[in-house]
């Protein structure tokens, strides 16, 4: 199977637009975990560990950047502007990529964790609901995401 870092060059080779933020140790994302009192699927923490995040003009991806540990900038800023724009989100839901013109969300939903995984659902950011699921772990979320972009 492809890995998360191949997944990203293949994307960066079809649209020069995106960046990543580079591989990252494992103890940051075990920081965060314990910081933010959360368990993140093992698929997405592979991804933060092997790329950091990606970045593309006016996409911004949940990821691991200089300022990851803080409070209202750092790992949920995402997270932190869809409670901002929906007026609340229920807990356990990690906002994955913000899109100021987006209506819906790409969200961790960490309420059903099973297996070291939870699925990725779509929240209507406007309706303050969810519209169902768009992926059965992140694992497929980001493989069809580099699909539609890179081909």
């Amino acid at each position: 199977m492809t890995s998360f870092a191949e997944l990203i060059a293949k994307l960066k080779a079809a649209d020069d637009g995106w960046e990543s933020i580079g591989p990252q140790p494992a103890t940051r994302v075990d920081e965060i975990e314990s910081k933010f009192g959360i368990r993140l699927p093992q698929s997405f923490r592979q991804f933060l560990i092997e790329v950091g995040g990606i970045e593309y003009p006016n996409h911004y991806y949940t990821s691991i950047d200089d300022d990851y540990l803080d409070e209202q900038d750092g790992f949920l800023c995402n997270t932190n502007m869809l409670r901002e724009q929906a007026g609340q989100l229920p807990d356990g839901f990690i906002a994955l990529e913000s899109d100021h013109d987006a209506d819906q969300w790409a969200c961790l939903d960490l309420n059903r964790m099973n297996d070291d995984e939870c699925p990725v659902v779509w929240y209507h950011a406007f309706e303050g609901r969810v519209l169902g699921d768009c992926a059965s772990s992140f694992d497929e979320f980001i493989r069809r995401l580099v699909a539609e972009w890179a081909g």
